[in-house]
Order: structure tokens, then sequence, then C-alpha cells
């Protein structure tokens, strides 16, 4: 009778261990999600990325005409992240591209550090030219006019 007493004293431990190091492995990935979720409060800051500078590349065989606009620029810091995809709107006639990227900042919260170092950001948009002339692309207010014979 004490051995089958023993018997169930060390199961019933060997339960309550099992149960206790479960419930520890799910409140340390909670821990660990709620350090690389965003605040709560979702009060996220829109706004234009940094241009530096963008280069019209063009392959002038057959038309249409493939015209890759590579765009060079940076965020202020390793926190800030694109926003959405890049918008790229025509004019009527077709001559005028603009170009929007916007960028994405949480705001300052004490359990998030981010250090001041820009990152770099590089992005090449294909257009497709369908008649020869002349075009203007602007993208976030930088301007660079081009010709398509």
């Amino acid at each position: 009778m004490n051995s089958t007493l023993n018997s169930i004293k060390l199961q019933l431990s060997l339960i309550l261990i099992l149960i206790l190091s479960i419930l520890g492995c799910e409140r340390q990935v909670a821990k660990e999600i709620m350090v690389i979720a965003p605040p709560e409060d979702d009060n996220r800051r829109i706004s234009d990325l940094r241009i530096y500078d963008i280069e019209i590349i063009h392959q002038p065989e057959g038309a249409p005409f493939p015209v890759t606009v590579r765009v060079n620029g940076g965020f202020p810091n390793p926190c800030d992240y694109k926003h959405n995809e890049t918008e790229v709107i025509r004019s009527q006639d077709g001559r005028k591209i603009t170009i929007n990227i916007s960028m994405e900042r949480f705001p300052s919260d004490p359990r998030y550090a981010c250090i001041t170092a820009e990152k770099p950001y590089q992005e090449d948009i294909d257009l497709e030219i369908l008649s020869p002339g002349n075009y203007r692309v602007v993208v976030n207010g930088i301007s660079k006019s081009f010709r398509i014979e």
C-alpha cells in the first residue's frame, strides 16, 4: 500500500512538473511576442521617404520602350520602413510620371530603442513608355526629364 501511494505521488509530481513547464514556456513565448509587437496605440507617422537622386535607365531598341527609374534614398534610422507599395501615377497624356514612396515610423516608446543611423534605400521601378517623346519623372519632389527617340 505504501509503495502504491508513493507511485501515485511520483506520478502526480511528474504531471505537475510537466504542467508548470508548459505554462512557463507559454509565458516566455508571450513575452517575446510583446517585445517585437508594435505599440498598441498604433499612432504611426507616415511621411515621404527622403530621396537623394533618381536615374533613368532605358534601352532604346523596340517599342514599347522599357524604362527603369532607379531611386536612391534613405530612411533616417533603421526603425523606419516603407509604408505601402510604391505608387505610380501617370498624367493624362502619359508624359509626366509621378512616383510616391512613403515611409512609416512608430512613435517613441521606451520599450523600443532605435539608433540614429541612416538606412540606405534603393528601388528600381519599371515603366513601359509607349511612344517616343519627352518625359518627366517626379519621385517625392525630385524631378528628372528624359527623351525617348
